[in-house]
């Protein structure tokens, strides 16, 4: 291994910060070996340095910047001054505000390393703290999979966030920390506070008095859980009167219970050589923390041959010395620490071959060895990933979806397939929707406002929305491209799962275009073409610029069979390119997140009372004139029965006279329940009540109606030609001309009188192979990866 130029990066070299320390060891061992290091940051201490001849450059940012902005401008500060100083063979990153480096790095062709310390959980933490840690997972992920090589600390966090941020194995080695740094420290001086503090250690020590370090500086809040120390120092000093909690604390003001502040001793900040002293003269170190990616002070305390316990939590299995440290409960821990402070039977002895063991493996030799190995070695033997693993950044417009509080077909699709999109550990999506105000009237596309997301996540859509924090601090697609979208080696996808009438069809495409996308369209139907008089005249009109746009597209996943055949047809009538990649993909019939009903029971179907549900937007094609008709014939020709009819859907734009009609009909017969807009929990409850359903629809691009009353285990009456016809073959169904009011008030009665018949095909139903949404999003993954 041949010397090199090294640049590690990280937030902050200031003393007693784990990151901060590791990374000053790592930098001190390449200079051992020969490599030109330098260090970059936003601050900096001498005291973290102190006996390191090494270069620092502190970055500075503009005032203003949001997170993101911020790691961009510090990344691309660096990745010019490496440049004019000549570049460096590698950079090594320790985190925020340098992951943006990675991607910049590589495109000068200057390796990256990450050495992995974790993102910490946000359990406990102030709201205020929120925004800014959801954004540092976002960063995280969409950052990971462009660095060469990652070095996670421990396998916990490796399996924890390493592998899933990065989304491929490749690339990615676990190596422990050591512990052993504060060895060899006894000939560093101390300062007079210090040394009296240790002195009073001593003598209290002649006295009798038991010391117990806290390890890690006390928080208030959040994972490290340290007030709890003062439980665990309640527990144990009510049978080992004579004792201490000595607590690092810094400058901070801790508020101790008052039955324990003349058991509680509090610590400034103090040096290495103090905290080693420190730690040799306690009797047992305690770590309240409920998560942890190595836990460095555990790790130090262990290496001075005193024993720590720790919860079970977190990466403590592979730190701890010996399984018996370890604790699930509060209680169990107090019950520990007094056994170890009276030392019942030899306990520290029995401990003493696993502390023997501990001190044999974490060496930082070792540690710093394999780090070397991966920084020094020749980038040609380096496990990159495979291009096919990288994470594709994926915006979805989700215009009508985060703002309609409707959930009708397009709008469902839309929401559903978002969740599970977003989900997938492959791609990296945000949403995004459509402002024709943007760039001079040109038009953008922007994230989403806190009401939009709320509307996306209703009804089964996607609830940890990307960017949640970007409110106020990005306002643009265009800056999210810039800073997440350099992450991945293949094309940004432009994902248009809705339908575009206002004109801005061909403005969203061209938008795409510029920023590089690939563009790909799901497709419902033709009913505005081929079915125009269902339809209103806008939507007629603004249709044919609608099609031409997704001629133009990459590619076009239409819903059905049908819908496909449609455009193919509309496509060679009008002489337009039909995207070579373009194919149909059956929608699912998974409803909400309704687990698929089994094994109805004949009794579930057979109630006196006889429920019809309906689920369907209010306009014309959907035939609700018809099903009305029909309900009334059907209490004509079989008064005895005891039917309700209930209607779910929102009225559609210009159908007012139907929309009037149906609500006369709710109003002036209590046998008819017009239940408008509703979300999917009490949607679900109509159709466990159902005796059956009934999609009156002429025609559709699917049927996605038919396919979760299916999905419920309750028949359907729906048309007999076209896509329903299709979806009806499986079973489950009774067909029928809804073109006569007749014919369908027949089929009603014929299901409403025989519940045996109800039983048979709410078994075909069960029986049917019905894809999930989970399904449908595998497809879809599966061609954006490849597009």
């Amino acid at each position: 291994m041949s010397s090199k130029r090294i640049v590690l990066c990280n937030e902050r070299f200031l003393a007693r910060f784990g990151v901060d320390r590791i990374l000053v060891l790592l930098a001190r061992r390449l200079q051992g070996e020969g490599s030109e290091v330098a260090l970059s940051c936003l601050r900096s201490d001498p005291q973290a340095l102190e006996g390191a001849k090494l270069s620092v450059d502190e970055v500075t940012l503009e005032d203003g910047l949001n997170f993101i902005e911020a790691d961009v401008s510090a990344s691309q500060q660096v990745l010019e001054r490496m440049i004019a100083d000549g570049p460096p063979d590698v950079v090594v990153i320790g985190g925020w505000p340098f992951f943006s480096l990675g991607a910049l790095a590589a495109s000068r062709g200057i390796r990256s390393i990450f050495i992995d310390a974790g993102a910490v959980p946000h359990d406990g933490m102030p709201e205020a703290a929120l925004p800014i840690q959801r954004e540092l997972r976002r960063l995280r992920e969409v950052c990971l999979s462009a660095i060469d090589e990652v070095l996670p600390i421990s396998a916990f966090i490796a399996d924890s966030q390493t592998v899933p941020d990065r989304g491929a194995l490749q690339g990615v080695e676990t190596v422990l920390l050591g512990a052993d740094h504060l060895d060899g420290l006894q000939e560093v001086a101390l300062n007079t506070e210090e040394q009296l503090f240790i002195d009073r250690m001593d003598e209290e020590a002649a006295k009798g008095i038991r010391q117990i370090l806290l390890l890690g500086r006390f928080e208030e809040h959040g994972y490290k859980n340290s007030p709890e120390a003062f439980n665990i120092l309640r527990r144990v000093q009510k049978e080992v009167p004579d004792v201490r909690l000595l607590v690092l604390a810094g400058s901070e003001s801790i508020d101790v219970p008052g039955d324990l502040k003349s058991k509680v001793v509090f610590l400034p900040t103090i040096s290495d050589a103090c905290l080693a002293e420190i730690s040799k003269r306690s009797a047992l170190g305690l770590s309240m923390s409920l998560w942890e990616g190595f836990n460095l002070p555990l790790a130090e305390m262990q290496w001075f041959d005193r024993p720590a316990l720790v919860f079970n939590v977190g990466a403590h299995p592979e730190v701890a010395a010996d399984p018996w440290l370890l604790c699930e409960t509060s209680e169990e821990m107090g019950r520990k620490a007094v056994r170890l402070l009276q030392d019942e039977s030899g306990l520290r002895l029995a401990l003493a071959e696993s502390m023997d063991r501990f001190r044999a493996r974490f060496r930082w030799n070792g540690t710093l060895s394999r780090w070397v190995a991966t920084i020094l070695q020749d980038p040609s033997a380096s496990p990159a990933v495979p291009p096919g693993k990288l994470r594709r950044l994926v915006l979805v417009d989700v215009t009508n979806s985060s703002r309609d509080p409707a959930n009708s077909g397009v709008i469902r699709v839309t929401r559903r397939l978002s969740r599970e999109l977003s989900a997938r550990p492959e791609l990296e999506v945000w949403f995004v929707a459509w402002d024709p105000a943007r760039d001079g009237g040109r038009g953008g596309f922007r994230l989403l406002g806190q009401t939009e997301r709320q509307f996306l996540a209703s009804n089964g859509g996607p609830t940890d929305v990307k960017g949640v924090a970007f409110e106020r601090l990005i306002s643009s697609a265009e800056e999210l491209l810039s800073t997440a979208g350099h992450v991945s080696t293949a094309s940004p996808i432009f994902l248009f799962p809705e339908i575009a009438l206002d004109g801005s069809a061909f403005a969203r495409n061209e938008w795409a275009s510029r920023q590089g996308c690939r563009i790909a369209n799901v497709f419902y139907d033709m009913i505005p073409i081929y079915q125009s008089e269902y339809v209103d005249h806008t939507v007629r009109g603004a249709f044919p610029d609608y099609l031409r746009s997704i001629s133009k597209a990459d590619a076009v996943w239409s819903i059905s069979g049908f819908s496909q055949s449609e455009f193919e047809r509309y496509a060679n009538e009008q002489s337009l390119a039909i995207p070579q990649r373009c194919e149909a993909l059956l929608l699912p019939g998974q409803f909400s997140d309704r687990s698929r009903v089994k094994g109805q029971s004949e009794q579930d179907l057979s109630g006196t009372s006889v429920n019809i549900l309906c689920v369907a937007t209010i306009e014309p094609r959907k035939n609700h004139i018809a099903l009305l008709d029909a309900f009334n014939k059907l209490r004509d020709i079989a008064p005895e029965l005891s039917v309700h009819l209930h209607l779910v859907g929102n009225s559609y734009v210009n159908a007012d006279s139907l929309t009037a009609r149906v609500l006369d009909a709710a109003s002036n017969d209590d046998q008819i329940t017009w239940h408008k807009i509703l979300p999917d929990a009490t949607l679900a409850e109509l159709y466990e009540s159902a005796s059956f359903t009934v999609y009156p629809s002429l025609t559709e691009g699917f049927g996605l109606p038919i396919m979760e009353s299916l999905w419920i285990g309750r028949p359907c009456i729906c048309h007999n030609s076209g896509v329903m016809a299709e979806l009806a073959a499986g079973g489950g169904c009774l067909t029928v001309d809804m073109t006569s009011a007749l014919a369908l008030a027949q089929s009603m009665k014929k299901l409403a009188e025989d519940p045996a018949l109800r039983a048979k095909l709410a078994q075909e139903a069960q029986a049917r192979a019905i894809s999930t949404w989970g399904d449908y999003a595998e497809e879809i993954t599966r061609r954006i990866c490849d597009l």
